[in-house]
């Protein structure tokens, strides 16, 4: 985490340097697609596709340490999300 010319936190992403907020939305992005693949591979598998097992265990991990990322880079960057009203 680096500060810009203007005082705000940036990340630097290969040669880019972007925000941490979105680089969030990327990975929450990211994190989505893997979801909805997941959701289909594991219709695919319940239907009988039993070869498709290692795919779903690798795309479960795979949203695992998405969101893992995601929630680190927030953490990171010094935003927090708003609770929920009781």
């Amino acid at each position: 985490m680096r500060m810009d010319p203007a005082g705000e936190r940036t990340v630097r992403v290969g040669e880019r340097t972007v925000h941490p907020s979105s680089l969030a939305s990327s990975i929450a992005e990211a994190e989505a697609s893997a979801r909805a693949l997941l959701k289909q591979l594991k219709k695919a598998h319940q239907n009988g596709a039993h070869n498709l097992t290692p795919d779903v265990r690798f795309v479960d991990a795979l949203v695992t340490r998405l969101g893992a990322k995601r929630r680190f880079v927030m953490k990171d960057a010094g935003a927090t999300r708003p609770r929920a009203e009781p």
